[in-house]
């Protein structure tokens, strides 16, 4: 049987067609401190026509298989509507991440997507063990006073502390922000020194009690596994 050069060629180039998209797939965290009304379970893009269910925790980090990266992005959906349509509700960067960790919040009032998203890079190398991973998803800026060291963190920034005393002791951490009037005190604590787990903490303004909010939730996970 004769095969054709254009056939041939059509043959060998349809294979990275074919896998493109199994390619674009990667694992995703997900946390979300404060949930949007109605979007306690999204739906995260698996491929053209394929989404996978998440029920997000205000206390803990969900994890999720096979979300799809479309020009350095993920989409995330709410349930479908009568006619089948999911609406887009968050679009999160993730370009040049090996291990993203989404934190989801809820937007501002008027705002065309429901989440407003942060992504971090949670791979070891950029989130060792005994670490913490700060992002700062509130309107105002926050500095955090630990130990003899200062971080000031700006709105939509994150930054990251790893505790210089030896495991099983702890620090003194002051945490502040600014609403444009001068630093006021929002938190005062100790942070354990641990080598066994790392830890996500997200500053957030929480719209119905009005006030600043901070949640700390370990990574449970090894992400080796």
């Amino acid at each position: 049987m004769k095969i054709s050069i254009a056939s041939l060629l059509a043959w060998i180039f349809a294979f990275p067609a074919a896998n493109a998209e199994q390619e674009a797939k990667i694992q995703i965290s997900v946390f979300c401190p404060i949930y949007v009304d109605g979007l306690k379970t999204i739906f995260i893009k698996g491929g053209t026509d394929s989404f996978q269910s998440l029920d997000l925790s205000s206390a803990n980090i969900v994890e999720a298989k096979g979300a799809m990266v479309e020009e350095g992005k993920i989409s995330i959906h709410g349930p479908a509507a009568a006619d089948g349509v999911r609406r887009l509700v968050a679009s999160v960067e993730v370009a040049g991440m090996e291990r993203p960790l989404v934190v989801l919040v809820p937007s501002d009032e008027g705002a065309e997507l429901s989440f407003k998203s942060k992504s971090v890079e949670s791979n070891l190398e950029k989130f060792p063990f005994g670490s913490f991973k700060m992002v700062n998803m509130a309107p105002y800026p926050v500095r955090i006073n630990v130990g003899e060291k200062m971080i000031e963190i700006a709105v939509g920034a994150e930054s990251s502390y790893s505790p210089t005393v030896v495991a099983g002791d702890s620090v003194a951490v002051t945490i502040d922000y600014n609403p444009g009037n001068g630093w006021q005190l929002m938190s005062s604590a100790r942070w354990a020194s641990r080598t066994d787990r790392r830890s996500l903490v997200c500053f957030e303004f929480d719209k119905v009690s009005k006030r600043m909010t901070i949640k700390s939730v370990p990574l449970r996970n090894n992400p080796k596994n």
